[in-house]
């Protein structure tokens, strides 16, 4: 056969069952590279994949700007399927749910293809490539907060959950309500809570995070929230 020099095989995600048939297989947006070698041209570089304790599916590899096919979800890192280059790289992670039905989260990354790919127990994503390694942490935000319930009810106990990204369940959360601490909980599962008795009113909120790593004495957007609003608790 002729040699077929660069044409890019199109990137798929499959799932078998035990007994070797399909679950579910589908096209995704990557270059595959080439799988003939073109007298030394070729560069096979297949998606990397990994799961978490969910079975949820997480596909990283290399893109190109003719992807059309790829969309960003909202909150991406890098939400522009345009314009693939330095300093934006040549790299998508895409993650799907356990039974291939949903697609839960897709971005561009800064970075040009993956030679491999983890998801440690706290749902941390890292990637290697030529370049080095990537961690990327669930959540928006380092640290925030919310409420077990919105409005909450006076005399009653209520929960303040602070949600730490990337913290690995190491350090603490400080929570403060109106500008006072109501105490501090460690980390576990990537939260902390906090359970306290708050007056009537419209209260403010804030968690601050300690522990090692850049993000030490991080604090997150105070939250506003109503305790025994009109009509709302009897």
């Amino acid at each position: 056969m002729d040699c077929l020099l660069w044409t890019p095989e199109f990137g798929f995600l499959a799932k078998l069952s035990p007994d070797g048939r399909f679950v579910f297989s589908g096209y995704l947006p990557l270059d595959g590279e080439q799988l003939d070698d073109c007298d030394g041209y070729g560069a096979f570089d297949p998606a990397k994949v990994a799961t978490d304790a969910s079975g949820n599916i997480y596909v990283a590899g290399f893109t190109t700007a003719s992807n059309r096919s790829f969309h960003a979800t909202a909150g991406a890192l890098v939400p522009d399927p345009t314009g693939y280059q330095t300093p934006i790289g040549n790299q998508l992670l895409q993650i799907f749910s356990a039974d291939g039905q949903r697609k839960l989260y897709s971005t561009a990354l800064p970075r040009s293809g993956a030679q491999g790919i983890a998801v440690d127990p706290w749902q941390n994503v890292i990637i290697a490539n030529d370049g080095g390694l990537q961690r990327l942490s669930p959540g928006a935000l380092p640290i925030d907060v919310s409420t077990g319930a919105n409005p909450l009810c006076a005399g009653q106990a209520s929960s303040l959950v602070a949600r730490v990204a990337g913290s690995n369940d190491l350090g603490s959360v400080d929570f403060l309500v109106d500008g006072t601490s109501i105490g501090s909980a460690s980390i576990v599962n990537g939260n902390a809570t906090r359970t306290a008795t708050l007056a009537v009113g419209i209260r403010k909120a804030r968690a601050v995070y300690h522990g090692a790593g850049p993000f030490d004495g991080y604090s997150s957007p105070d939250l506003f929230f109503a305790v025994n609003q009109a009509g709302a608790c009897q």
